[in-house]
């Protein structure tokens, strides 16, 4: 698992650093290649440009499973969980956005995305840590501002490819994303 793990990081790491930082300026009103640092859930993340308003997005971070009072004792339970996540996201209103005269450069706007999603987490009381393999659908809205601060919100519907005897994750639930992070590459003056 752990070799696994580490293959997609390198592949990941070997896309970003090919392609991540050869953007000079920003370009309204289109998808562009964005390289970012999260720091709210530790990681970094890459966004590649397939079309018009079409993007790709591999992210590797680490994420916690927490549990309140009433599964394995009367305070909460923190686990740490390493994860990854691709992404096929569709932006609806860039150019929209760049039309208005709002700031659309490094993908700020509104997406419809596909995902899968690996977590290695604890997976139950007395059981050890395992690949949660997870599937879904999310709306969101990513701001890259000229600073190069990003924001990043999704939240959605995902399914869990889980055996019966899994207990801290049920087959369909709710997610919710929140990224706070830093933008690499072209700044703009805007």
């Amino acid at each position: 698992m752990k070799n696994f793990i580490a293959a997609i990081t390198l592949c990941l790491m070997i896309i970003t650093f090919q392609t991540g930082f050869t953007q000079i300026e920003p370009i309204q009103g289109r998808v562009t290649n964005v390289f970012k640092v999260n720091l709210l859930m530790p990681g970094f993340s890459y966004e590649q440009k397939l079309g018009l308003s079409t993007t790709l997005h591999f992210e590797t971070y680490m994420d916690a499973l927490v549990l309140g009072p009433g599964y394995e004792n009367s305070g909460y339970t923190f686990y740490p969980t390493p994860s990854f996540k691709t992404e096929l996201r569709t932006y609806y209103n860039i150019l929209d956005r760049f039309k208005k005269g709002k700031y659309s450069a490094h993908n700020s706007g509104n997406y419809f995305s596909l995902f899968y999603q690996g977590r290695y987490s604890q997976t139950g009381d007395y059981l050890g840590n395992q690949l949660v393999n997870q599937a879904g659908v999310l709306w969101g809205f990513q701001r890259n501002f000229p600073s190069g601060i990003s924001f990043d919100f999704n939240f959605g519907l995902v399914h869990s490819f889980v055996s019966n005897y899994v207990q801290y994750y049920d087959r369909i639930q709710v997610a919710t994303n929140l990224r706070l992070g830093y933008r690499f590459g072209g700044k703009s003056k805007k």
